[in-house]
Protein backbone atom coordinates (compact mmCIF):
# COMPACT_ATOMS: atom_id res chain seq x y z
CA UNK A 1 0.00 0.00 0.00
CA UNK A 2 2.14 2.80 -1.30
CA UNK A 3 1.66 6.22 0.24
CA UNK A 4 3.06 9.23 -1.61
CA UNK A 5 1.95 11.76 1.00
CA UNK A 6 4.50 13.66 3.03
CA UNK A 7 5.27 12.50 6.56
CA UNK A 8 3.30 15.46 7.92
CA UNK A 9 0.26 14.64 5.78
CA UNK A 10 0.45 10.98 6.83
CA UNK A 11 0.51 12.02 10.49
CA UNK A 12 -2.40 14.44 9.96
CA UNK A 13 -4.44 11.57 8.49
CA UNK A 14 -3.92 9.52 11.65
CA UNK A 15 -0.73 7.68 10.61
CA UNK A 16 -2.56 4.64 9.20
CA UNK A 17 -0.50 1.48 8.78
CA UNK A 18 -0.67 -0.50 5.50
CA UNK A 19 -3.41 -2.82 6.82
CA UNK A 20 -5.59 0.15 7.74
CA UNK A 21 -5.00 1.75 4.33
CA UNK A 22 -5.82 -1.52 2.55
CA UNK A 23 -9.00 -1.95 4.59
CA UNK A 24 -10.17 1.57 3.78
CA UNK A 25 -9.34 1.07 0.09
CA UNK A 26 -11.32 -2.18 -0.36
CA UNK A 27 -14.28 -0.76 1.52
CA UNK A 28 -14.30 2.30 -0.76
CA UNK A 29 -13.93 0.13 -3.87
CA UNK A 30 -16.77 -2.16 -2.77
CA UNK A 31 -19.07 0.78 -1.95
CA UNK A 32 -18.37 2.42 -5.33
CA UNK A 33 -18.72 -0.77 -7.39
CA UNK A 34 -21.40 -0.88 -10.06
CA UNK A 35 -22.30 -3.89 -12.15
CA UNK A 36 -21.44 -3.44 -15.82
CA UNK A 37 -24.37 -3.21 -18.21
CA UNK A 38 -25.56 -6.61 -19.42
CA UNK A 39 -27.82 -7.28 -22.35
CA UNK A 40 -31.15 -8.63 -20.98
CA UNK A 41 -31.06 -11.56 -23.44
CA UNK A 42 -27.62 -12.61 -22.22
CA UNK A 43 -28.73 -12.26 -18.61
CA UNK A 44 -31.75 -14.47 -19.27
CA UNK A 45 -29.65 -17.07 -21.09
CA UNK A 46 -27.16 -17.20 -18.21
CA UNK A 47 -29.93 -17.48 -15.64
CA UNK A 48 -31.50 -20.36 -17.56
CA UNK A 49 -28.12 -22.10 -17.93
CA UNK A 50 -27.48 -21.85 -14.18
CA UNK A 51 -30.95 -23.18 -13.39
CA UNK A 52 -30.43 -26.18 -15.71
CA UNK A 53 -27.02 -26.94 -14.17
CA UNK A 54 -28.43 -26.78 -10.65
CA UNK A 55 -31.35 -29.02 -11.63
CA UNK A 56 -28.98 -31.60 -13.14
CA UNK A 57 -26.92 -31.82 -9.91
CA UNK A 58 -29.39 -31.50 -7.01
CA UNK A 59 -26.94 -32.78 -4.36
CA UNK A 60 -24.13 -30.43 -5.40
CA UNK A 61 -25.83 -27.19 -4.33
CA UNK A 62 -27.12 -26.58 -0.87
Amino acid sequence: MADNDSFEQWQAEGAPDPAQRASALWKTMLADDQAPPLDPAIDQALTEFIAKKKASMPDAFA
